[in-house]
């Protein structure tokens, strides 16, 4: 958004491309520290007790747009709602509770990629471009465990497949955003340190 809040270079990069391109919706995947899904979730959302392998979440800056905060909600839709498909995929909203009761939770900074592209999104917006635009969702992957790999790449492609499939059909701009908040429950920190952290998304204990 602003290049001095996060001036690395593949920030930069990333931005030349997307003001080149200037694409209706962007993502960014990162790796995901160890959760579980709580045991009061509704088990047709995610099963209790499972471990969380894919937290997502829309922007949360104040000052992203109504219609580019529901384009990233229906985003999260059509990925949880095709998480729901597949055997091994416990997709969670990116908050979530620590052992001593506070919350991680993404905040609202703007040098961050999931509230940049919405502020992008909504000056684009304001300056008379016909929308739906403005979409930015942080998609974060669980990073450990050499058996799960596999899967866990291969959910990534999922996550990304199915939000490509669902805006060349336009069926992703029929989801109602409201169900993200719905379908997307928190899930509990373990503990366990992410040796791939990266230092991209800031957390808000609350």
């Amino acid at each position: 958004y602003d290049p001095d809040l996060n001036p690395v270079p593949e920030a930069l990069g990333v931005r030349k491309v997307f003001d080149e391109y200037k694409p209706i919706w962007g993502m960014d995947v990162h790796n995901l520290g160890s959760s579980v899904i709580n045991d009061d979730v509704d088990p047709a959302i995610n099963r209790p007790g499972r471990l969380v392998t894919g937290s997502i979440l829309w922007p949360t800056n104040e000052d992203v747009a109504e219609e580019a905060r529901d384009l990233s909600k229906q985003m999260c839709v059509v990925i949880k709602k095709r998480s729901l498909e597949l055997g091994n995929m416990e997709l969670t909203n990116y908050a979530r509770v620590r052992s001593d009761g506070s919350f991680i939770r993404g905040g609202g900074f703007a040098g961050i990629a999931r509230n940049a592209y919405g502020l992008i999104g909504t000056e684009r917006l304001d300056a008379g471009e016909p929308g739906p635009l403005g979409g930015s969702i942080l998609v974060e992957i669980r990073g450990q465990g050499q058996k799960s790999i596999g899967m866990l790449k291969n959910n990534a492609r999922e996550i990304m497949q199915v939000v490509l499939e669902s805006t060349a059909d336009g069926s992703l701009f029929a989801e109602d955003p409201a169900d993200a908040d719905i379908l997307l429950p928190i899930g509990t920190d373990t503990g366990i340190p992410n040796p791939r952290n990266e230092e991209g998304e800031a957390d808000d204990p609350e």
